[in-house]
């Protein structure tokens, strides 16, 4: 039988029937499994599962629609500053209103700095109510399923129908 000893000290027996090759790949298994470190399983933790209910993806929706519209209503506002409803409104401000504010003692109206500040205002609307909705959703540990999620083979009429 031989016997084999490693740099490191470790003795192995192999049988007489084993060819050199073989004694070889043997010794060479044996060396790669005692280095490499034996990694014990960990025990899967239960994760509480999150919640899909339809109550709380409407409670969700319903928060994100509120930041959606008021961020539509802020690019909206923007569009039509800078359009023609926007270059009307400000050729009437410079040419009568703002006169008329001057000849009352009142300070001139920057269009502008009106319209710029109006966005600012709606924009900030739509963080804050998007940010809300972001919350609502964390609270509720709500998980926005996606077709990608959802297991399509209840019973073999299901499998058959998608084929």
């Amino acid at each position: 039988m031989p016997q084999i000893q490693t740099p490191d000290g470790q003795v192995f027996n192999f049988p007489d029937t084993m060819s050199r090759a073989q004694i070889a790949e043997a010794l060479q298994r044996r060396l790669s499994n005692k280095t490499q470190p034996q990694v014990q399983p960990q025990p899967q933790q239960a994760v509480a599962p999150q919640d899909t209910s339809m109550g709380s993806a409407f409670k969700v929706a319903d928060a994100q629609s509120q930041g959606a519209s008021m961020s539509g209503t802020a690019s909206l506002q923007r569009n039509l500053s800078q359009g023609p409803f926007g270059q009307f409104l400000q050729s009437a401000t410079d040419n009568y209103i703002n006169p008329i504010r001057e000849g009352l003692g009142f300070d001139p109206i920057d269009r502008a700095q009106v319209d710029a500040d109006a966005s600012a205002r709606l924009q900030a609307g739509a963080d804050r109510a998007n940010a809300e909705a972001e919350k609502i959703a964390e609270d509720l540990d709500f998980y926005n399923m996606t077709t990608s999620d959802i297991s399509s083979t209840c019973c073999s009429t299901c499998v058959m129908s998608t084929l």
